[in-house]
């Protein structure tokens, strides 16, 4: 074989090699170097693939492999990433980290509220997505003190989410009531107990929705901690019929919101197994409100399966689902031209409320790529003209099929 074969038995010439081309100036070789040695188990070549996306050296999808790569990266590998400076490093690695479970997330919540806090809105979204996955309670603690001092921004990372009671959520709590915030102050679920962990939700279920439960000791029924269980820890199929289960018990009881299985769709539309990701998300529709549902539908934008993440886009798309917009723009830079051909639909649909984030992105865009922003301005310039010319026609149609979805509430 040649030395620049890629197909050679793994060595540790091939190894230098294929590092050697994560430098090479052409992209689409330290891309095609990046994906042979994502699927090498050394965890240095792992990382050095992880470190060539987040520096923008490499543009891959957001598989569970590259995500690994993140949760498996010790802190001193990732000094300086996530944290401050290059805008793009930030939001690579918010969407990255959004991929992981709690167990592995929690430890990146710090670097996460920064992003959220000081990245552009991509960024912003895309770590708000990753913080919602992670532990409430770690969550919680990181923003306590700041919540008791009245930053009530960041009390959209905990709304209704059930948080283990502290001191400084109390003093929250109280502040909030004292000024008449109690639109603010119902999102603040405290509950009673220890520091929970990552499956604290599946644990303290009965507690929270003992009017919800099912009687117990019916023969071969499971309890909702179990169903819990299942769909968490089990394979595909148990997941699917753990979550199916929970659905209709949630239909049966005519039940309000539900933060816990909130919380437990929202684990599972990042599952290894897309089977699993796609029922979640149908269930997602079944119990959440629509903008609940919508926001669980954005983060499948980042999903490993090119069919799933078109569909993700359609569905924004048609519901001119604003907070999308930063992902949807972001696919336009995806490597398959049918998921940016979906995404420019989605933003064309969207309309004009996608045109700062399109002009911000057509402006940083390399000059080779920056038609694909362009040619979605014009679209929506086209169809905003057009719809300028129905109203002073007097046209009374319905419009543009994007119109009908941004009337809803």
């Amino acid at each position: 074989p040649r030395p620049g074969d890629l197909d050679q038995p793994r060595s540790g010439d091939q190894r230098r090699r294929l590092l050697a081309m994560l430098g090479d100036a052409r992209g689409e070789r330290r891309e095609t170097a990046a994906r042979v040695l994502l699927g090498w188990p050394e965890p240095e070549a792992r990382l050095a693939v992880l470190k060539a996306f987040l520096y923008g050296r490499a543009d891959l999808p957001v598989t569970p492999g590259l995500a690994n790569a993140l949760g498996d990266a010790a802190e001193a590998d990732l000094a300086g990433i996530g944290e401050a400076g290059d805008g793009e490093s930030r939001a690579r690695f918010a969407r990255l980290a959004a991929r992981l479970g709690p167990d592995r997330l929690d430890r990146f919540v710090p670097r996460l509220l920064s992003a959220w806090e000081h990245g552009d809105a991509a960024t912003a979204q895309a770590a708000g997505r990753a913080l919602r996955g992670a532990s409430a309670d770690v969550v919680a603690e990181a923003v306590s003190g700041r919540l008791a001092a009245g930053a009530w921004g960041l009390l959209d990372l905990v709304a209704g989410r059930p948080v283990l009671r502290t001191p400084e959520l109390v003093r929250a709590l109280r502040r909030l009531r004292d000024e008449g915030r109690d639109d603010l102050a119902a999102k603040l679920v405290l509950v009673e107990g220890p520091l929970r962990g990552p499956e604290a939700a599946a644990r303290d279920e009965e507690a929270l929705n003992a009017l919800r439960e099912r009687p117990a000791g019916a023969a071969g029924e499971p309890s909702r901690a179990e169903l819990f269980r299942r769909a968490r820890d089990g394979g595909a199929k148990a997941a699917k019929d753990a979550l199916s289960r929970l659905a209709e018990r949630h239909e049966e009881a005519g039940a309000g919101a539900d933060p816990e299985l909130a919380d437990l769709l929202a684990t599972l539309i990042v599952h290894p197994e897309t089977k699993v990701r796609l029922h979640a998300h149908r269930v997602s529709r079944r119990v959440l409100d629509r903008s609940a549902y919508l926001d669980q539908t954005v983060r499948l934008l980042d999903d490993p399966e090119p069919a799933v993440v078109r569909s993700a886009a359609r569905t924004l798309g048609h519901a001119a689902w604003r907070p999308a917009v930063p992902g949807l723009v972001a696919l336009l830079a995806h490597p398959r031209d049918t998921v940016r051909a979906s995404a420019a639909d989605g933003l064309a649909l969207v309309g004009a409320a996608a045109v700062p984030a399109l002009r911000h992105a057509e402006g940083r865009a390399r000059p080779d790529r920056r038609h694909r922003y362009t040619a979605v301005l014009e679209r929506i310039d086209a169809a905003d003209a057009g719809a300028a010319g129905r109203a002073a026609g007097g046209s009374t149609g319905s419009g543009a099929r994007g119109t009908a979805w941004r009337a809803r509430p």
